[in-house]
């Protein structure tokens, strides 16, 4: 789904498969703090999105870490894994509203959600309004 974080030379730059190459900042990166792990967790976190579950426990397997161990240092990084999660799908949703073609029904699956429904009413609690509507004043 997403280019990785610590491909080429600028960390910051990473792009969902459905925007054509196109390189974007989500506000995630502003929010999180930038350190080794964490760039580990948010590449974790965009591969699996749109493939899998994304859970502390598969994250952390695919670290070769203990789950716990995982937790803790997210902990003294100032964040917890949920809001790592949150944080990333907040972002792109946004991105992918403003910058791409595809439906709320390919975004939501991007994201990972099993159901447009649950997509719409976290985007709805994020942004104060539906994805459509969303989508049409970030493009006007």
């Amino acid at each position: 789904m997403y280019k990785s974080l610590t491909e080429g030379s600028d960390e910051s730059n990473y792009s969902p498969s459905g925007m054509g190459g196109c390189s974007l900042t989500p506000t995630a990166l502003d929010i999180l703090p930038k350190n080794e792990l964490v760039l580990e967790v948010i590449n974790c976190i965009n591969e699996l999105l749109p493939v899998s579950r994304c859970t502390l426990i598969i994250v952390a397997d695919r670290l070769n870490i203990n789950p716990r161990t995982l937790q803790r240092r997210l902990a003294k990084c100032g964040i917890d894994f949920e809001g790592c999660v949150v944080v990333i799908r907040h972002s792109w949703a946004k991105l992918l509203l403003s910058e791409s073609e595809l439906t709320v029904d390919e975004i939501a699956k991007e994201l990972g959600y099993r159901r447009t429904t649950s997509f719409c009413r976290a985007h709805k609690t994020w942004f104060g309004l539906p994805p459509l509507e969303h989508r049409y004043r970030l493009q006007n």
